[in-house]
């Protein structure tokens, strides 16, 4: 009889230990029993785990989360309690010592003794390795049955696996028969038990090396066994009656055999499964909430349509796309592990990064869990939703939309949601935040890391930029390679080029084979050409479809010996091309490429066309496919979204890098594009006037002191002096603003709202956006009352000072404006500059005289007050170095408790010395809990360094 793998193991094992693991007896509850135990002792502890960061530091240094390595030995125990009748069949004594080893072990571990660190990691992975051994006997390892030379070497490594499990498992039964007296020195030292852990993890290493051999032998003998049992089934005709029946009784029992062989192969397969920790909070957001909530949730959270480029970009994923890197070690590890990580994947431009990123999104919540409805109720008081409101409320005052997140108050949510659930976080295309942008994400996720008590797990993907490598050079990294993606992209090119051949056999009368081989050598010339980047193979497609200039076989075999070797090199004899085509074409591109470029939103399809048109001077109604066309696979269109995009970020770096598409001239042409549609004849049916009326002051503000600026003035003129341009411009936008109703306003939006009073003036427009020009011109100037004040009771020159044009202030000031005038949100034109931070339009003011007394209105008592609520201390102290006094008790309170509230420990001393009057306060905090209250720990903690030297 075929000896129990348990009992080999046990016999390794000194006499002392084998002690601790008796085998007679029929005291010793079922193995089943003992499984629900171990699943009822974890989940009791659930709560603990949530209310605590329970974490450890694992054999690699690593942080793990208790919570998570607990969820993998539930996991793990009910998979195999799936099959434990199974697998305990063949010797139900032995099969339950290691059960009962775990239990006592987890029981030790429960109560949080000094040493549950090193115990939880051997713990899973005991767990782990006694389910796969029990599993694989159950397949392997039936009585009597011969066994081959590698499936006798992998029993030989789960004995070995057994033999270190038995030996991580014994201190802990031993710890638990000590009386208490004795446990304080019975126990093994956290190092005895890490270096048992490893044991066990060697181990398995070896185990699994030769289990795979042994599959590779079994899948060589399959082929092999299937021609046997062919002959027997043939040989059934000779077969007397009797021996039928006895085949036909032991055909029922094959049946019931291989039943329970596919039971223990799919329990195999679902232990290598990591556990589920995702759930797709977005989703049941979409449900828990009302519509118009929801959306305005999402929008507020980020400016960005996430959901809605997932969507765009996961369209056109191929079935297994991405299957690589699911199958690589390394996303493994990072997916499978109790530690918060980051996974940075990085490779070349056009290599499929983006749909890499989608096919993780798509992988991961396959995975997800569903909410339950109290965890739907729950998402409904999350930290976001509640900010949201609070913000709303406190924004409905003023007509705005709530306050956009700062990545600080970004990052205290995501810790809070990190409180009591695993976060997971995808971001793709890191590169194309600036460096800036860059180190304060990488230092917002570390923040995250370190302060959520459950897994944050973060995947990156952009590519490889140095400081990106810099900050991301302790964590997970992979690179993709050509290699990598070798399959998907073989599969992407059949496909391509399979769509490319049968086109071209509907147009044009060729021979089957001249096809074939066509096809061929194009699947072959793009694989070698390629090198991993997916948009080169697009491009390159997209040149020899071009039908003006490839009308034959020839020409294609010649467009295919002179295919370009970079995606830069693509893209500039792309613009070649079409540098080359006909006036219209190459003015329909460039100016698309202006649209695409500059555009203050996504225009839909049909107010781009009309742009586009109205632009390049179009005599016809302009198509989409016309603009696909003409931009030669540069721009594509967005069915998500119903807009026209570029093909790929790199072509934005290319055209931008090109003087004709630099920043300054994109903003011309649009400004011109804008104010075209008021001064063109056509104005009033024009389907784009939406857009016009709503960003060309923007367009033309943004030109800033530009030599470009002076070829819009004339334009700008003929505005606001020719016919009724201007009036035309703001019924249009009176109207836009009562068809579209009470709504969050953007800052451009907050500026053209201040434009309109009554009587109408071109006054505040040009205040508002900085159109000093007009200041000088005597036809506009003559009828301009630089006193009066739009409906909100804001004057221009508050106006002007808000928004930081300092010549329309001097120019203001010039023409007899009311230094004091004032304004709606800051009280005055000063207090406006403070707030701003516009150092040189504070000192203007200040040389004029501007007061500093009470305003009439406003969020601040003072301009000390509204330079230190927004952070502008360089201005606090131009104010304070300029002599400027507070004048009430008001004032000085509402100044030093915002400097405390800040942590603002220069200028609280300043005010407490009496710089701006002789006022006493009501408390005197010490500048340590300034800075405290401020957050300003580095200050705080040298505070603290003085203090201890004194």
């Amino acid at each position: 009889m075929t000896t129990s793998l348990w009992a080999r193991a046990l016999s390794a094992l000194p006499d002392k230990d084998q002690r601790m693991f008796p085998t007679s007896g029929t005291g010793s509850p079922p193995v089943s029993q003992t499984l629900t135990d171990i699943i009822t002792a974890i989940e009791t502890q659930r709560d603990r785990c949530k209310r605590h960061k329970w974490s450890t530091t694992s054999i690699g240094g690593k942080e793990i989360i208790i919570r998570d390595v607990c969820a993998k030995i539930v996991a793990c125990v009910s998979k195999f309690a799936s099959v434990v009748d199974i697998v305990v069949s063949y010797d139900p004594v032995h099969a339950a010592l290691p059960w009962a080893g775990v239990r006592f072990a987890l029981q030790l571990f429960l109560n949080g003794t000094e040493t549950f660190g090193a115990i939880v990691e051997g713990l899973e992975t005991s767990v782990r390795v006694i389910a796969r051994g029990g599993i694989l006997e159950g397949l392997y390892y039936q009585k009597n049955s011969a066994l081959s030379e590698a499936r006798q070497a992998l029993q030989d490594e789960i004995v070995k696996c057994y033999t270190a499990v038995l030996e991580f498992l014994s201190p802990a039964r031993k710890y638990y028969q000590c009386s208490r007296t004795k446990r304080a020195v019975a126990f093994m030292s956290k190092d005895d038990l890490r270096h048992c852990t490893k044991e066990i993890q060697s181990a398995e290493q070896q185990f699994l090396i030769q289990k795979g051999l042994a599959d590779s032998e079994g899948d060589s003998r399959t082929s092999g066994l299937r021609f046997v049992r062919l002959n027997f089934i043939l040989d059934l005709g000779n077969i007397e009656t009797h021996v039928l029946h006895t085949i036909l009784i032991a055909t029922s029992t094959a049946d019931q055999v291989n039943d329970m062989k596919a039971k223990l192969e799919k329990a195999l397969l679902d232990l290598d499964k990591p556990v589920t920790r995702v759930v797709d909070q977005v989703s049941d957001l979409h449900r828990a909430l009302k519509d118009n909530e929801r959306d305005q949730i999402l929008s507020w959270v980020s400016a960005v349509p996430a959901q809605k480029h997932l969507r765009e970009a996961s369209t056109s994923l191929m079935p297994g796309s991405a299957e690589w890197l699911f199958r690589h070690p390394e996303f493994q590890a990072w997916s499978n592990s109790s530690s918060s990580e980051v996974f940075w994947l990085h490779g070349t431009p056009g290599c499929g990064k983006s749909k890499i990123a989608a096919a993780v999104v798509q992988h991961l919540r396959l995975q997800a869990s569903k909410l339950s409805l109290s965890a739907s109720n729950y998402l409904m008081r999350t930290p976001v939703v509640e900010e949201y409101r609070k913000r709303l409320q406190e924004a409905n005052y003023f007509g705005e939309g709530p306050a956009a997140l700062s990545v600080e108050r970004c990052t205290e949510l995501l810790c809070e949601l990190g409180q009591s659930a695993s976060v997971i976080l995808i971001i793709d295309a890191l590169d194309e935040c600036d460096s800036q942008q860059r180190m304060i994400l990488q230092q917002s996720l570390e923040e995250m890391r370190h302060s959520c008590r459950d897994l944050v797990k973060v995947f990156i993907s952009s590519r490889y930029e140095e400081d990106i490598a810099t900050g991301f050079r302790q964590k997970r990294t992979l690179g993709v390679t050509p290699q990598d993606t070798e399959g998907d992209l073989k599969h992407f090119i059949e496909l391509r080029v399979s769509k490319f051949v049968s086109r071209w056999a509907n147009l044009h009368s060729e021979a089957n084979d001249r096809l074939q081989q066509l096809e061929k050598d194009l699947k072959e010339t793009l694989i070698t050409g390629a090198q991993g980047m997916f948009l080169w193979v697009s491009l390159q497609l997209e040149c020899i479809s071009d039908t003006s200039r490839v009308k034959d076989l020839e020409s294609i075999y010649e467009a295919l010996e002179a295919l370009p070797a970079t995606l830069g090199r693509s893209y500039a004899a792309i613009h070649c091309r079409i540098g080359s085509m006909k006036v219209t074409a190459r003015e329909v591109a460039r100016f698309t490429f202006y649209w695409l470029l500059g555009a203050k939103r996504m225009l839909p399809i049909p107010d781009f066309l009309i742009a586009v048109a109205r632009s390049a001077r179009c005599l016809s109604t302009l198509q989409s496919g016309t603009i696909i066309d003409y931009c030669c696979g540069l721009v594509v269109i967005d069915n998500e979204t119903n807009t026209f995009r570029l093909a790929h970020p790199t072509v934005r770096e290319y055209l931008e890098s090109l003087e004709i598409y630099g920043d300054k001239e994109v903003c011309y042409n649009m400004a011109l594009g804008c104010l075209g549609a008021y001064l063109g004849e056509d104005w009033g049916e024009n389907e784009f006037l939406n857009y016009a009326t709503n960003y060309w002051p923007s367009h033309v503000e943004d030109l800033g002191s530009a030599p470009q600026r002076a070829k819009v003035v004339p334009r700008l003129t003929d505005f606001f002096t020719k016919e009724e341009h201007f009036d035309d411009w703001l019924d249009n936008f009176e109207l836009q603003q009562r068809e579209g109703g009470s709504s969050w306003k953007s800052t451009n939006e907050r500026k053209l709202d201040a434009s309109i009073s009554t009587p109408r003036t071109m006054l505040f427009l040009i205040c508002c956006y900085g159109f000093v020009e007009m200041l000088e011109n005597n036809d506009i100037v003559g009828d301009l009352d630089v006193n009066q004040t739009n409906k909100d009771g804001s004057s221009g020159l508050y106006l002007a000072a808000r928004g930081g044009h300092i010549m329309v202030v001097q120019k203001l000031l010039d023409l007899g404006a009311n230094i004091d005038a004032p304004g709606f949100q800051y009280g005055n034109a000063l207090q406006a500059a403070c707030f701003g931070g516009w150092t040189e339009i504070v000192q203007l003011l200040i040389n004029h005289g501007a007061s500093s007394s009470v305003p009439r209105r406003g969020e601040y008592s003072s301009p000390l007050q509204a330079a230190l609520a927004s952070d502008n201390n360089a201005i606090a102290e131009l104010l304070l170095d300029a002599g400027v006094k507070l004048t009430t008790q008001q004032q000085f309170d509402d100044a030093i408790q915002t400097a405390a509230f800040k942590g603002n420990i220069p200028i609280f001393q300043r005010l407490m010395a009496g710089d701006v009057g002789d006022f006493a306060p009501e408390i005197r905090p010490d500048p340590l809990q300034i800075a405290l209250a401020g957050g300003k720990m580095r200050r705080a903690k040298l505070l603290l360094q003085v203090r201890s030297r004194q």
